[in-house]
């Protein structure tokens, strides 16, 4: 019965699968190229501007095409003996042509789809990124399959060619275009996954511009220089100012970039909406905390940064002389600050996730009683460490009351541009000196003789207030011709190595030449510094200069210098006098001033009412040494203006010329006058010693006697010649020169130094080198005996001598020699000798000059040495030029001559050869006189 049951179960199940219907199997229809939907493919969408390392979230899609369609199958049961395939979706392969951005772009990082990473790496200049990730978008059962194809980056150069890709597809019949100055991408036909809805691609591109020509444009290694982007906004013709070149002062702009590297304050950018030129300057302006402005003088563009690092005896003086009115004088309450500062900005390191850097001065949280929030955005900011210093620096300016002033000044503040910082000292208001930084500057009308500043206190400095009273300006319209700047207006020479070693931007660039000069007039506004043709940096402002009212010898740190203004005036040098501390001199370099080759500075000034005296000065600074000045010598105030050439040079001499620059003009270099300047690695040199003393006494200005002791006998007598070492590392140079404390504890041995003590007769006469010790050991004193003065005077005593400290290190296998040698010029006496006979210097052999015509005295005359002579000498005599006798035989320091009489002559030589590498003083006294003959012995 089963079988029967089931055979005819199976009878009706064949019949009925043979006679129901098949079922009508429905393919996926494919997409056409009508039916894609990318995200950005919109007509009207601006290509973007970028700069730095930014994450473009969705490129405009400009072109697709080449659609190749292949269908995804799977089979469908149809009966119990059929089946058939079934189309359940398609693999969509297209070209497709994103455009990034306008310019050049030089790397490309990553390629993001949604938001997954579809490829990380480094793309440098154009070329194909291959992608291979059939499964990226979840694949063909599970999700909507994956990527895979080639992806080409053109760069955006003005010379690309047309893609190859590209050109087989577009412009049919025509030219494809080669798109110059726009970057784009191209997905060559590759497989773009199953759907026509396209998700959004991603990439993070850089673009670095360098109109600035520096040496590296980029900052933290990701970021372009803000300054570059200010360039590149004021002279693109395409979507910028279109202003020319040279209206940019690419030397200013080129110090503030490297400024802002040394800050790490880099940009990173898009500019993908409309938006006016001065909305976007004003941006930048607002993230490196600068303003641009235009240069009157010179009619260029410049960018004022506000940075504090000024002394306030720099700064020019609004007072109750200049200031016409104070139109408005106010200072905020502590209930108008912020307690806390929130910089929104998009993290880089985090995938360009949005989020805060956030600053807080809890001591205003206490003064107020509650929290007040100030939260600012910086769209160019891409960096934390960035965001979180522009949040401190923000909370700096927020956090405190700030004092604001409205100024009616006179015409001397003409090249006055906002931010600037000027002192503003006001008796009414009980103000003695308050930095200013100015925010807007209104010119006025010229037949009134007034100017408007608008200014707030500068955050950048709280110090004590500095007194000066200002000359008047003497402003005259500037002559638009440029002029050279004579030699004997030039001071030019190679750097030393406290400036190198101090510079903020190039600290430890070395071989550099430092130029400055006097202003040739006729509205020379700054010079560019040449070198053999190529501009190695530029200046700003001009050099003062005063001369000696008297001679200036060397002497004790803390003596005064008396100036005479010319050739600058008395006014334009009180303008920029001020007052330093040890600290600012030592560390900063302040108050630096030069006279001939020395470096000095001073701590105070006062003004004389003819003349100037500079207070308190230090003498001998960085690699000089006290030097000896006559009166009406030169004296350059090198703190005024000047600098450092920008490269340093690998061979001397170096040609250095200075092309003045007017506001319409600059001086060509054939007009220009050369200065040869001698490259001697002034860095590798050791210092000087700073302080020179005789006897213990430093720079002695009376007579010195050579007759102290030295050591014991008559060749003992003579002078301790002593000095204060110092090390060419020195951090802080009043503290070098004042005292051996600073120097390290591995110093001289370290760099092998010795000195060499140098003795001159007669230095302001015939000023003949007698001799020199040779190089001693690092000691900090070495004697000089009056027994070898004699020697090379032929036993005069002189009377003037000069002394030179020659100072020497080893670096490596060279010996280095200081630039300079610490100096002075003394009078000398000898009591025991002058007025007394003297025979002479006397080699072996020689006869020395009759002792006397006419012998003094009757009796047995006494001879005395304190060198015995070796076994082969003697020391002799003879009377009235009669046999020679030998009065002091081999071995002994003393002995006679008997048989003379009054009347007599006596003459005396020894028979010692040999070297001649040492002298001994001969005395002879006789037996009741005090005259006595001398004579050096030459042994």
């Amino acid at each position: 019965m089963f079988w029967v049951t089931l055979i005819l179960w199976a009878v009706t199940f064949v019949l009925s699968e043979l006679l129901r219907p098949k079922p009508k199997i429905e393919n996926a229809k494919p997409a056409g190229l009508g039916d894609f939907n990318f995200p950005t493919a919109t007509e009207g969408r601006v290509v973007p501007i970028i700069w730095g390392t930014v994450k473009i979230q969705g490129p405009n899609v400009v072109w697709y095409g080449d659609l190749q369609q292949v269908p995804i199958t799977r089979k469908i049961k149809t009966g119990m003996f059929s089946s058939k395939q079934q189309i359940t979706g398609y693999k969509y392969f297209v070209g497709v042509q994103m455009a990034l951005c306008r310019g050049e772009v030089g790397k490309l990082f990553n390629i993001w789809v949604g938001d997954v990473a579809l490829w990380s790496g480094t793309q440098t200049g154009a070329g194909t990124i291959s992608v291979d990730e059939p499964e990226f978008l979840g694949g063909n059962d599970l999700g909507q399959g994956g990527i895979a194809g080639d992806i080409t980056l053109v760069t955006g150069t003005e010379v690309q060619a047309a893609n190859t890709y590209l050109s087989a597809l577009q412009q049919q019949g025509g030219d494809t275009p080669a798109y110059p100055g726009t970057c784009y991408v191209v997905f060559e036909g590759g497989y773009l996954g199953n759907s026509a809805s396209i998700q959004p691609w991603k990439f993070e591109v850089q673009r670095i511009p360098n109109g600035l020509g520096l040496a590296d444009p980029t900052v933290n290694t990701n970021d372009a220089n803000p300054m570059n982007v200010l360039y590149e906004i004021f002279t693109n013709d395409e979507w910028g100012l279109g202003l020319p070149a040279t209206d940019i002062d690419t030397s200013n702009f080129s110090t503030a970039a490297a400024t802002l590297k040394t800050e790490g304050n880099g940009f990173s950018f898009i500019l993908d909406n409309a938006q006016e030129v001065v909305e976007l300057i004003k941006q930048v302006e607002q993230q490196i905390d600068g303003v641009v402005v235009l240069d009157r003088l010179t009619g260029k563009w410049k960018v004022n940064l506000a940075r504090g690092g000024y002394s306030l005896g720099s700064l020019t003086i609004a007072n109750d002389d200049n200031t016409k009115s104070v139109v408005e004088f106010s200072r905020g309450a502590w209930e108008d600050t912020t307690t806390e500062v929130r910089v929104a900005f998009s993290n880089r390191a985090n995938n360009y996730a949005n989020t805060f850097a956030m600053s807080q001065d809890m001591a205003n949280v206490k003064i107020q009683g509650q929290n007040v929030v100030s939260q600012v955005t910086y769209p160019g900011v891409k960096d934390a460490d960035l965001a979180n210093q522009i949040a401190w620096r923000d909370l700096r300016g927020l956090s405190r009351p700030i004092a604001k002033v409205k100024l009616i000044v006179d015409r001397s503040f003409y090249n006055t541009s906002p931010g600037d910082v000027i002192l503003f000292a006001n008796s009414a208001l009980d103000i003695s000196a308050m930095a200013v930084r100015i925010t807007k500057v209104d010119m006025g009308r010229l037949e009134k003789g007034e100017i408007e500043l608008n200014g707030v206190e500068d955050i950048y400095t709280f110090e004590d207030p500095v007194f000066a009273s200002p000359g008047p300006t003497g402003w005259t319209a500037p002559s638009n011709t440029a002029v050279d700047i004579t030699a004997a207006n030039r001071a030019i020479f190679e750097a030393p190595k406290a400036f190198a070693d101090r510079d903020p931007v190039s600290p430890g660039l070395y071989r550099r030449i430092w130029v400055g000069g006097r202003s040739p007039g006729v509205g020379a506004v700054l010079f560019n510094i040449d070198a053999s043709g190529s501009e190695v940096g530029s200046v700003t402002g001009f050099l003062l200069a005063g001369k000696l009212a008297s001679a200036v010898n060397p002497e004790v740190h803390g003596g005064n210098i008396e100036i005479v203004a010319d050739p600058d005036t008395r006014a334009a040098i009180l303008a920029e006098l001020g007052s330093a501390t040890d600290e600012d001199i030592g560390r900063s370099l302040s108050n630096l001033c030069l006279v001939n080759n020395e470096l000095f500075a001073f701590k105070s000034y006062t003004d004389l009412g003819t003349n100037i005296r500079l207070n308190d000065c230090y003498r001998g600074l960085c690699d000089t040494a006290p030097g000896i000045h006559t009166a009406n010598d030169r004296v350059w105030f090198l703190f005024v203006a000047g600098g450092m050439t920008d490269d340093s040079f690998a061979s001397s001499p170096a040609s250095i010329k200075l092309l003045t620059q007017t506001n319409s003009e600059t001086l060509s270099a054939g007009s220009a006058t050369a200065s040869s300047v001698t490259i001697a690695d002034r860095h590798l040199k050791p210092y000087p010693p700073s302080e020179l003393t005789i006897n213990t006494t430093p720079y002695p200005s009376s007579a010195v006697s050579l007759d102290d002791g030295v050591s014991a006998g008559d060749d003992g007598k003579g002078l301790n010649v002593g000095w204060t070492r110092r090390d060419h590392n020195a951090q802080d140079e009043v503290l070098s020169v004042m005292s051996e404390d600073e120097l390290p504890s591995t110093f001289p041995t370290e760099l092998s130094t010795t000195y060499k003590v140098e003795v001159i007769n007669d230095p302001l006469g015939s000023a003949t080198t007698l001799f020199d010790t040779g190089y001693v050991t690092s000691n900090a004193s070495t004697p000089v005996g009056r027994t070898k003065i004699l020697r090379y005077t032929d036993g005069v005593v002189p009377s003037t001598i000069q002394i030179k400290v020659h100072t020497r290190h080893t670096i490596g296998s060279t010996n280095y020699e200081a630039t300079q040698q610490l100096t002075d010029i003394i009078s000398v006496t000898s009591s025991e000798l002058s007025g007394q006979i003297n025979m002479g210097a006397l080699d072996d052999n020689e006869v020395g000059t009759l002792y006397t015509s006419s012998a003094p005295d009757t009796g047995i005359y006494s001879f005395a040495i304190q060198q015995s002579l070796l076994s082969s000498g003697a020391v002799q005599a003879r009377i009235n030029g009669g046999s020679w006798t030998t009065v002091i035989s081999t071995g002994n320091t003393t002995g006679t001559l008997a048989g003379v009489s009054a009347g007599d002559t006596i003459e005396v030589q020894h028979t010692q050869t040999g070297s001649d590498s040492a002298e001994t003083l001969l005395k002879v006294t006789p037996p009741s006189t005090s005259t006595i003959g001398y004579a050096v012995l030459i042994i």
